[in-house]
């Protein structure tokens, strides 16, 4: 990882999740953590009474984490190893935030019936009105756009927030990318 992309993140990375919405108290969703860029700052944001769930479909990245947080003593990281197309193992409406950086693309869900799926099961875990932070990416190598991207969010349970250009991490370096933030539309048990 770049030596600007590793100050950000110890730096940095706490101011922007803040912007993106999280709070003390917050449980949190890492969706497709891999390395756990997002976790620990947002482990940091939540303190000793949210939570954040890390989840990845790599055992190793997961096991990384793990000795990661413990080292740092933020003993409010759980990891959760979940095959691609596996559910989120975590009970309906338990989530305040989702973040779902550099995921949701034709990479990791080549089809559109599995993207949905996946969105889907985020908004099932998310509380009412809970939040997502999206952070669409590779769009273009997979023949997708920013519009369907969008869209197929939209279409499950959610409703657009605002769109910013922030600073953040991705691939080990620092960019500046288009992360989308989202409400989940209705309460629980009432999603469309």
């Amino acid at each position: 990882m770049e030596e600007s992309a590793r100050d950000w993140l110890e730096r940095r990375a706490e101011g922007f999740l803040r912007k993106v919405g999280l709070a003390e108290g917050d449980t949190v969703l890492d969706f497709g953590c891999n390395e756990g860029n997002y976790a620990a700052p947002a482990a940091r944001i939540v303190g000793k009474a949210g939570r954040v769930y890390a989840l990845d479909k790599d055992t190793e990245a997961l096991q990384e984490i793990a000795q990661a947080s413990k080292q740092k003593g933020l003993h409010n990281i759980r990891c959760l190893q979940v095959p691609e197309d596996g559910d989120i193992p975590l009970p309906c409406c338990s989530v305040d935030a989702v973040l779902l950086y550099d995921v949701l693309h034709r990479g990791y869900f080549p089809e559109h019936a599995r993207r949905m799926k996946a969105l889907r099961s985020i908004c099932r875990v998310l509380k009412g009105r809970g939040m997502l932070s999206f952070y669409p990416t590779h769009l273009k190598k997979y023949g997708m756009t920013f519009d369907k991207a969008l869209s197929e969010v939209e279409a499950v349970c959610f409703t657009s927030r605002e769109e910013s250009r922030r600073r953040l991490v991705h691939d080990g370096r620092l960019t500046r990318g288009r992360v989308f933030s989202y409400r989940k539309r209705g309460t629980c048990g009432q999603e469309r």
